[in-house]
C-alpha cells in the first residue's frame, strides 16, 4: 500500500478544495505592510477603525498613522529607515 499523496488527503479531510497558499492560516502573524512575525514575538500595534493592525517597526506605524486609509491601500510606501529619528 502507497502512502496517499498529503494534499489528496487534505482535500479529502476539509471536505472540497483547498484555500490558496496565500491563505493558508500559519503559525506566524502577519503585520500590514506584509511582514511576518513569530507567534510569541512582541509586536507594534494599533487599533484603527476596530481592527487590531501589526507593523513591523515604529517607523512602519508612524507611516501608517501619517494616512492609515492610504497605507492600507498600498499608496504609502513602506519607511526604508524603520526606526528613523527614535
Amino acid at each position: 500500500m502507497s502512502a496517499a499523496d498529503p494534499i489528496e488527503e487534505a482535500r479529502r479531510v476539509a471536505g472540497g478544495p483547498l484555500p490558496q497558499e496565500s491563505e493558508v492560516i500559519s503559525p506566524t502573524r502577519q503585520t500590514v505592510c506584509g511582514g511576518l512575525l513569530e507567534p510569541d514575538a512582541p509586536a507594534i500595534k494599533a487599533e484603527y477603525n476596530g481592527r487590531t493592525y501589526l507593523f513591523c517597526t515604529r517607523g512602519c506605524l508612524r507611516a501608517f498613522w501619517s494616512n492609515p486609509e492610504d497605507f492600507l491601500a498600498g499608496k504609502i510606501e513602506h519607511p526604508i529607515d524603520d526606526d528613523e529619528g527614535d
